[in-house]
């Protein structure tokens, strides 16, 4: 996707690090820059957001400072306001992490790699009210 579009690039991975030693405990992605064409449909200046933190650092906070640190990125960086997560029925704790930054479940659908998925939606003014919650 880059080499097709090189603008591409600052929206893909980024490492999260640990903030006492940078350690690398996890990655953090925009699934396409801002507008994303897969979410015309939902809303015209819509992106979809993906992260991962590894086992060992999972339930400490990282995640959601990670996934909130880039949606005000991508609102300051496009004004980017709607953001979308896909989540597996059986991630219980990353449905309840979305839940936990004002996300709701919009639809699902199934992926062709993960089976089924929830469509969950935020809205940047709802998720920044959980921001020191």
């Amino acid at each position: 996707m880059i080499e097709r579009d090189s603008s591409q690039q600052k929206w893909m991975y980024r490492a999260i690090l640990q903030k006492n030693d940078n350690r690398m405990v996890g990655h953090i992605s925009f699934h396409h820059k801002a507008p994303d064409p897969d979410l015309l449909e939902i809303s015209e200046l819509a992106v979809e957001l993906g992260y991962t933190i590894d086992p060992e650092y999972r339930r400490r906070g990282i995640a959601k400072e990670s996934a909130i640190a880039m949606m005000e990125w991508a609102n300051y960086e496009s004004n980017v306001r709607t953001f979308i997560l896909t989540i597996s029925p059986a991630n219980y704790p990353s449905i309840k992490l979305a839940e936990a930054m004002n996300f709701k479940i919009i639809g699902e659908h199934i992926d062709e790699i993960d089976g089924l998925e929830y469509t969950m939606r935020g809205e940047i003014e709802d998720v920044l009210r959980t921001k020191h919650a």
